[in-house]
This record gives C-alpha cells, sequence and structure tokens, in this order.
C-alpha cells in the first residue's frame, strides 16, 4: 500500500525517472520506476495538498497547511518556509526552475525563489545568498568575497576552478584566483537550461542549440542537431571534455552522437555510438590527448562500460567496468574513475587498461566498504585530487580519501622521474597498479 488513506497527490519526472505521492497520511513518498519506495518522509503535522518535481529533475516541492518544503530528489529536506495562505491547493516550477508559484486555500499566491544554493569546489564554497548576490567564502582563511550582479541569478556553476554566474543577459565567468574582475559574455536572447563545465571549456545548453565557450568567454562552436532535442537534456545525457562533446539521442535512447568541439561536426566518420541498453549517464575524461579520450556509459541494467572516442580505421573498443553501478564520476585532475555500487565505492586508477587486457583492470582497481548500506541511494559530488565527496541518502555530505600514489606515479611520469618513480614502487607496498 502507497499510503495509509486516500493518495492526494502525485508527480512523475521523466529526467531522474522517479515519482513523488502526497497522501492523507501526511507523509510524501519517493517511488523509482519499478515501484520501489525510495524515501519515506517523515509524518507531517496536515496532509500533503500539492507537490511538484523541478523541470531538472534535482529537487521537488510540497505543498501542506501553511507550509512549503523544498527537498533533494532522494526526499531529504532542504528548508521549509511557512506562509500564511492555508493548505497550498497547487504548486508549480518556472521552465528554468529558478521560481516557484503556489495558490492557497485562502485565495492567496505565493511566488518564491530558490536561494542558499551551495557550491563547492578546492577549497571554495559559493552560495547564492539572494536572487541577485553569491556569496563566496575561502575554507582556508574563512575571507569573503560578495558577487552582486544587475540581474536575477539563473544557474551557478562551480568546478575545475571557475565560477560560472548566468544571469537573465548575461554569463559571468570568474577564476577562483580572482573574484574582482568576471569575464562577461552577452547572451543576448538565450534560454539557457544547463551548465557543464570541463578541464579547458564550458558548455551552455540553450533551447536549440549546444555553445561552447573557454574560459576567457570566446564561443569556441554552436552545435545544432536534429538528433538532440535540447529542451530534454539534464546533466547526464551531456559529458564534455576539451575536445569532445557527448549527448544522447533524443529519440533513440540506446544511441550517443560525438561531436568535435571545435569544428562542431561529428567525430570520425560521424557514425554515433549504439550502446545495448537505454543510457542513464554519461563521462568523459579529462586528461590526456584527444586520442586518450575515454568515454564512460551507465544504463538502465546498472552496468557501467567504457568506450574509445577517437577511432581511426577500425572498430570501436568497449569493455565492461562493473555491474550493479548506481552513480559514477571521473576525476577531475586525473584519468581516475569512482563509482557506488551497493555498499561499496569503487576506484578504477588506469581503467583505460581495460581497451588493451581486461584481465589486467581489477590490478588498478581499488574497493572501499564505506557507504553502510546507503551507497544505492548515495550520490557523487566531486572527485578532486585523492579525495571524494559523497552524499547521503539523508543529506549529510562524506569525505573519502584514497590513495595518492596513484597520482604521484602520474605526475612523476609527466616529468620523466623515473627514479623516483622507482622507489615509489619499493616503498609503497599496495595490492594494485597504476
Amino acid at each position: 500500500m502507497a499510503h495509509e488513506g486516500m493518495v492526494l497527490k502525485v508527480d512523475w519526472n521523466p529526467v531522474n525517472e522517479l515519482l513523488i505521492s502526497g497522501g492523507e497520511d501526511c507523509k510524501y513518498k519517493v517511488w523509482d520506476s519499478f515501484g520501489h519506495m525510495l524515501y519515506s518522509g517523515q509524518i507531517y503535522d496536515n496532509p500533503i495538498s500539492s507537490l511538484s518535481w523541478k523541470p531538472d529533475g534535482q529537487h521537488f516541492i510540497i505543498g501542506s497547511y501553511n507550509s512549503l518544503r523544498l527537498c533533494d530528489k532522494i526526499g531529504w529536506s532542504y528548508n521549509m518556509q511557512k506562509p500564511n495562505i492555508g493548505s497550498l491547493l497547487d504548486v508549480a516550477w518556472s521552465p528554468d526552475g529558478t521560481n516557484v508559484v503556489a495558490v492557497g486555500a485562502t485565495g492567496g499566491v505565493l511566488f518564491a525563489h530558490v536561494s542558499e544554493c551551495c557550491l563547492e569546489c578546492v577549497g571554495f564554497e559559493a552560495v547564492v545568498s539572494s536572487a541577485k548576490t553569491i556569496t563566496i567564502t575561502n575554507v582556508r582563511d574563512e575571507s569573503k568575497d560578495t558577487l552582486e550582479f544587475r540581474d536575477r541569478i539563473l544557474r551557478v556553476s562551480l568546478a575545475y576552478e571557475h565560477l560560472i554566474a548566468l544571469t537573465t543577459n548575461q554569463c559571468h565567468i570568474y577564476s577562483v584566483n580572482n573574484f574582482n574582475t568576471p569575464i562577461i559574455v552577452d547572451l543576448k536572447d538565450a534560454t539557457i537550461s544547463l551548465i557543464i563545465q570541463s578541464q579547458d571549456a564550458f558548455l551552455l545548453v540553450d533551447w536549440g542549440s549546444f555553445l561552447v565557450y573557454n574560459y576567457g568567454g570566446r564561443l569556441i562552436s554552436s552545435i545544432t542537431n536534429s538528433n538532440i532535442r535540447t529542451d530534454l537534456v539534464y546533466a547526464g545525457c551531456v559529458a564534455l571534455s576539451c575536445e569532445t562533446i557527448a549527448a544522447k539521442d533524443a529519440e533513440d535512447e540506446k544511441v550517443i552522437h560525438l561531436f568535435d568541439v571545435n569544428s562542431g561536426k561529428p567525430v570520425g566518420d560521424g557514425k554515433p555510438i549504439t550502446h545495448s541498453a537505454h543510457v542513464i549517464s554519461l563521462g568523459l575524461n579529462q586528461k590526456d590527448s584527444a586520442v586518450e579520450r575515454r568515454l564512460a556509459v551507465l544504463d538502465r541494467n546498472k552496468d557501467l562500460f567504457l568506450y574509445q572516442v577517437r577511432v581511426y580505421g577500425r572498430n570501436r573498443v568497449v569493455i565492461k567496468l562493473g555491474a550493479r553501478i548506481t552513480a559514477f564520476m571521473w576525476s577531475e585532475t586525473q584519468n581516475f574513475l569512482t563509482a557506488t555500487q551497493h555498499e561499496k565505492l569503487i576506484v578504477w586508477y588506469y581503467p583505460a587498461i581495460s581497451l588493451i587486457d581486461k584481465e589486467l583492470i581489477d590490478l588498478t582497481k581499488e574497493e572501499k566498504d564505506v557507504l553502510e548500506g546507503s551507497g544505492k541511494y548515495s550520490t557523487l559530488n566531486s572527485f578532486h585530487k585523492n579525495q571524494i565527496t559523497i552524499r547521503r541518502p539523508e543529506g549529510t555530505v562524506v569525505v573519502f580519501s584514497i590513495s595518492p600514489y596513484p597520482g604521484l606515479l602520474n605526475d612523476f611520469a609527466a616529468k620523466n622521474k623515473w627514479t623516483q618513480i622507482t622507489q615509489l614502487c619499493r616503498s609503497a607496498k599496495v595490492g594494485y597498479r597504476c
């Protein structure tokens, strides 16, 4: 039984394929596409009278008597407001996901916007403190910067040591080394639904095209393709590296299109990748050259695969890395790949070796039993150097450290310090190779 009593409201999100329900039992619940309950909220004082998914599937809102609650997609609550307009009979998001409107039983109409959104990257924390203000905190020395904008902030992204802030008419680009002098790009009539960052460039998903800029504010390319519906694009179905874009097909969810960042044209012979099952999430490694670019694919069967991207005169090699995978992420600083698998956190220090000899892949893998029964619903927040940040289902953020030796080996090899590599291998007695 879904609820004790009548189910009053349900809403389905096509991006994350999750269902939320609210009932007379004063509880809301989150369900997956197979009907399994993922989360059950606590019993509140009044029945759940309204609910709605954010368009990108990252959050949802719950309405009750004199109560409006913002929740994460897994179910835990961010914040609650107490508007004095009676039971919220209906709630809805704006198409860009920045504003909420609700109507109360007393006839009042409530307008609200999402604030206090918090992002973290390499020792910096960015908080959208108001509709036109972002507060930056350097966690090393607790110094603060306040960024004020002329127009309302629509979207913010912080990664690869750069902050991207979109307002209604402009894109502001900041380096974490200098928040005083941003690079400003006019967006004219663009309607941006998503920001994706990579090591050397970032991508803006407009309703009609992909716009790729470098961090100097120069437009590298504008990509329009009839096989990709940009109005249905979400973070998991597009991946970006310095020279490649991977995007899931709009009609056939097994097909992945590859584009060259500089020319905007399809990679190689123009033929897309056809995967064996519906694709859920994509990811491209950030380091090395285009020849060594690798695409990680998580499908609906929870299997994780690794593809070659640039293929010249031969078939594209693909290898299965793991099963029962719930999430994955590439490192920002190395070609390391991490994934969650039930109670385990898995790290592949050299995943590309599987394309050469799949029997060697286990020698480059490290597993940690750290998720304590919550791995299925945990999310990977960041992977920088030898630290992985995970958010648990109840909302707590936990940082895990991995071995520093593989990263040191890569740094030594890049500088041709073979003597130091030999010394490190002799002194570090670990059970994997990299």
